[in-house]
């Protein structure tokens, strides 16, 4: 996959997986830590591909923070409802801390914070894009 998109694009990145739920040593998570070290080592043999480890910001902020984040919805339907059903004021926040979650509403999808940190880093991966193609 990354040499068909290389091979038509500038520049590549590759997003690692975050996680299903928030407690990291969790037997997915750990799994997913596996398939990001797969594509990180695929990133590095394109030139024009980055990698965007996000596990590795959120790894710092999830561990030993008490979070219980073993929640994960049980249903196709709850996920929806999560989403789909807009929260007024704080309520995606409160369902998030009901679940004792700190980053998702429901262990899969990120709330409001989660989101932001997201953002910041793709776009701090896009400046130091610019700032290399810039100087080149």
């Amino acid at each position: 996959l990354l040499g068909h998109l290389c091979g038509r694009a500038g520049h590549v990145v590759a997003v690692t997986p975050l996680f299903l739920g928030e407690d990291l040593n969790d037997a997915w998570n750990l799994r997913l830590g596996d398939l990001s070290h797969i594509i990180a080592v695929a990133v590095r043999k394109f030139p024009q591909a980055s990698l965007l480890d996000l596990r590795a910001v959120f790894h710092p902020l999830l561990e030993g923070k008490g979070t219980t984040g073993s929640f994960l919805p049980r249903s196709a339907a709850r996920i929806l409802l999560d989403i789909l059903i807009p929260r007024r004021g704080r309520g995606g926040e409160r369902k998030t801390q009901g679940r004792r979650l700190r980053y998702t509403l429901d262990g899969v999808n990120l709330n409001a914070e989660g989101a932001e940190i997201v953002a910041e880093e793709i776009s701090h991966k896009i400046e130091e894009w610019e700032s290399a193609t810039r100087s080149a």
